[in-house]
């Protein structure tokens, strides 16, 4: 009897189908840490203008000049990778 290793390194008899790979697992595990860090960083930046604002490090025209580049992109990021992973956590 020939015993086969598959993809996951386990040893299949011939004639039975392997048994099949946790990719789904570590994915929504990355999915996850993506939407983590992106929701970190973005709460950092607004954290750190309001301290900034708070502090008088910058003034409201800085910060103001800062928000349309900075939290823009960060928002359209962030609500893309929450969105796709909640709508895709469902499934």
């Amino acid at each position: 009897m020939t015993v086969v290793r598959d993809l996951t390194n386990q040893l299949t008899p011939p004639g039975l189908p392997p048994p099949p790979i946790a990719i789904d697992v570590s994915r929504e595990r990355v999915r996850g840490i993506l939407a983590i860090f992106l929701l970190a960083l973005l709460s950092l930046v607004i954290l750190s203008l309001l301290l900034a604002t708070i502090a008088d490090w910058l003034t409201t025209t800085e910060v103001s000049d800062l928000l349309d580049p900075l939290i823009t992109p960060l928002v359209a990021l962030t609500g893309t990778a929450l969105g796709f992973y909640f709508g895709r956590a469902t499934d």
